[in-house]
């Protein structure tokens, strides 16, 4: 077991024990709807932890098929709502599933944890329909609160946090996403104090990314 999986297994053995601990997090109702309104028969959830998104989707939709993997094998005892779940380093492990399989993939604050993006989203491409979706969520970079604790000489959590091996804006996250083979479709955020700045730039004013991404046409 390495120092990274011993750090999550840890999270879920504590401060993620139930669920509690996302019930708060905005961007969970965010892809509840998302997904859902895509009407999915096969979803991955990569990096699914306990399952709590699946939990949330199987309470609107159980006949939707939700398979998930995760470095945590402590987070993976809980995930009892998850149809197939297992335990895989998407840094250099291959995702076991035939390609074009999945309608939707899901990758939510996963990017960052990552030293292999670029392997990682391979592996989407390959297993996602032509038509599917992507969804990730990220940690933003260039929130205006970050910008502001560095000009007062203050490292951002999403910087001191060890478990975060990068960083991503929205530039950054849309030039790699395209580098693997997607074309961005949205851009939306999460964990905003008023909504109406959205209007302004999702970029400066959201705490958490989300884009939603299909594959680019052959």
């Amino acid at each position: 077991m390495n120092y990274i999986e011993k750090i999550h297994n840890k999270d879920y053995q504590k401060k993620k024990k139930d669920y509690s601990f996302f019930e708060n997090e905005k961007r969970f109702e965010i892809l509840e709807d998302l997904i859902l309104h895509q009407h999915p028969e096969r979803v991955l959830d990569i990096g699914c932890g306990s399952g709590y998104l699946a939990f949330l989707l199987k309470q609107k939709n159980p006949h939707v098929f939700i398979h998930g993997f995760d470095l945590s094998s402590e987070g993976l005892k809980m995930a009892e709502h998850i149809d197939k779940k297992y335990k895989l380093d998407i840094n250099y492990q291959n995702i076991p599933e035939n390609d074009n399989f999945y309608d939707i993939v899901v990758c939510s604050e996963v990017l960052e944890h990552l030293i292999n993006v670029r392997h990682c989203l391979t592996e989407i491409n390959r297993i996602l329909k032509k038509e599917g979706e992507l969804i990730v969520t990220v940690p933003n970079f260039s929130f205006w609160r970050f910008r502001v604790d560095s000009l007062r000489g203050r490292i951002p959590y999403i910087v001191s946090d060890e478990r975060h091996l990068q960083t991503f804006n929205k530039k950054t996250l849309t030039k790699i996403l395209n580098e693997g083979g997607f074309r961005v479709l949205r851009l939306l955020g999460s964990r905003v104090r008023l909504k109406s700045l959205l209007r302004i730039s999702a970029s400066l004013f959201s705490e958490t990314l989300i884009i939603i991404a299909t594959k680019n046409k052959p």
